[in-house]
């Protein structure tokens, strides 16, 4: 994946994720971008990014590999960037009563909230491979787990205020929405089945009254729902 950051100093950064590291270009020339550091890390065909407060957090996922959050720090950037790995064991028992443990070694996606809650999906060996929830606010390298959506493996996951949308691309693949608002008790509130049965991610139009899906399949469609009635979603093309 790629990402954009921008440093206080209104620098403007590209983060690219590669096969064997994380490339981190300063665009103070978008003609001619400088590299900053290269990360190493892991081989792995899939390497997605976000960031907050000056940090960038990647996840790795690839059988085999075990970087668990790699937390970059921007606060010093472009003279010093540095990176740790945050691998800590998960210990979490959800509203359920349902005891989740596992070492985060590896996760397919994150996204990160405009209050900046992190949104790991699809992280190996803990639980089903829902949704792990994380406040970055408390101490940028080291998050607090908030809660767990553990319902379905989850491939992707946006988030619009108390609201997750999670792509659960088993089969039959579907989009499933949750009520967040209480962290540590994810409410799903409905799911759909997309077209291709094979959910791969989601997005939601700015009045929030629509979803568009695409289907990671040959041939496959970019869906359109109207999820304005949570107990009455219409696919509308």
């Amino acid at each position: 994946d790629i990402w954009g950051y921008v440093a206080p100093d209104g620098t403007e950064y590209a983060i690219l994720g590669t096969r064997t590291s994380t490339k981190i270009y300063s665009l103070v020339d978008p003609t001619a971008p400088v590299l900053v550091e290269s990360i190493p890390g892991p081989a792995s065909a899939w390497r997605d990014m976000k960031d907050w407060n000056d940090h960038i957090y990647v996840t790795t996922d690839q059988d085999g590999t075990t970087e668990g959050l790699v937390i970059i720090d921007m606060t010093l950037a472009p003279a010093t960037v540095t990176a740790t790995k945050w691998q800590p064991f998960i210990d979490f028992t959800d509203a359920n009563n349902d005891n989740i443990t596992g070492q985060l070694e590896t996760c397919h996606n994150i996204y990160i909230d405009e209050n900046g809650i992190a949104y790991l999906a699809g992280c190996g060996g803990i639980g089903r491979g829902g949704v792990i929830m994380l406040d970055l606010n408390q101490d940028p390298k080291n998050p607090v787990v908030l809660g767990i959506e553990n319902e379905d493996y989850a491939h992707d996951a946006y988030v619009r205020g108390d609201t997750l949308y999670a792509s659960e691309i088993n089969t039959p693949g579907h989009l499933s929405i949750y009520d967040v608002s209480d962290k540590t008790n994810p409410i799903r509130l409905a799911t759909e089945e997309t077209s291709f049965s094979f959910c791969h991610n989601t997005w939601i139009s700015d009045d929030g009254n629509y979803a568009f899906t695409t289907d990671e399949l040959a041939n496959a469609f970019v869906d359109s729902y109207d999820i304005s009635d949570m107990n009455d979603i219409k696919r509308l093309d």
